[in-house]
């Protein structure tokens, strides 16, 4: 999926009224989360993503991560007076289409099956605390 593709699914699925709030909303959640994960793991969330994105991530040492942290960052990126409460709910949209999309159906960018792929968003949701769970939940 190419990133307008990725900007334009973003709004329809949050119901966002421009492209700019679903961009927004897709670089505040990925950074936020990069900033949580491993280098490795960054860079392996930047590989399957489009080209665009990968300047976006922070591919430092982890932060200590927790979810109450990681909702105010996306707010305070998100913008325009979102809460942390409204932006839980746009990063657990944005992942489930990460995760469908860039983790799903089909071999990974490396030509890896599926399965593959999946062990991957694995890796990365356990370097998180389990209050992140709503993240990779497939039931949202």
């Amino acid at each position: 999926m190419q990133y307008n593709e990725l900007i334009d699914k973003v709004g329809m699925r949050l119901r966002f009224s421009s492209s700019k709030k679903a961009e927004r909303t897709i670089i505040a959640t990925l950074s936020a989360l990069s900033e949580f994960i491993s280098p490795e793991a960054a860079r392996d969330l930047a590989s399957r993503l489009p080209a665009e994105m990968a300047d976006e991530l922070d591919y430092g040492p982890p932060e200590e991560a927790s979810w109450e942290d990681f909702t105010e960052i996306v707010a305070e990126k998100e913008g325009a007076g979102v809460i942390a409460e409204d932006a839980a709910s746009h990063a657990i949209g944005i992942m489930r289409i990460v995760r469908e999309d860039y983790y799903g159906a089909g071999d990974d960018p490396e030509g890896n099956p599926r399965e593959l792929a999946e062990t991957d968003l694995e890796k990365i949701r356990a370097e998180l605390p389990e209050e992140f769970a709503p993240l990779f939940d497939q039931d949202f």
